[in-house]
């Protein structure tokens, strides 16, 4: 996915976790406008607390949520928002690029 956000002309910045993206977060503090995560991650903690926490300090960052499961621990209210996109997987490209695009616009 990562690539992908490159070819779109997006800046990435990658984590192996949710404890590895939290140190990325401070490293990168205010230059992050989308979390690109996936609910479950490895270790103790997932992707929809990661987005909790990262949301906390930057309330306007905006987050893409997927997964094979788990749409119904996504908030609605968040979704209709626009604050927050679902993407379940497997997903068309396409329409996870259009899904990327809508929640941010490259600049």
């Amino acid at each position: 996915i990562g690539e992908s956000l490159r070819i779109l002309g997006y800046e990435v910045v990658e984590a192996g976790g949710a404890e590895d993206a939290i140190r990325q977060w401070q490293e990168y503090r205010g230059k992050v406008d989308l979390l690109f995560t996936d609910i479950g991650l490895p270790g103790r903690m997932d992707g929809l607390r990661l987005a909790d926490r990262l949301v906390e300090s930057q309330p306007a960052l905006k987050v893409i949520l997927s997964s094979g499961y788990g749409e119904e621990l996504v908030d609605p209210a968040r979704v209709a928002a626009g604050m927050v996109y679902w993407l379940k997987l497997p997903e068309l490209r396409s329409h996870r690029d259009n899904i990327i695009v809508t929640a941010v616009p490259v600049r």
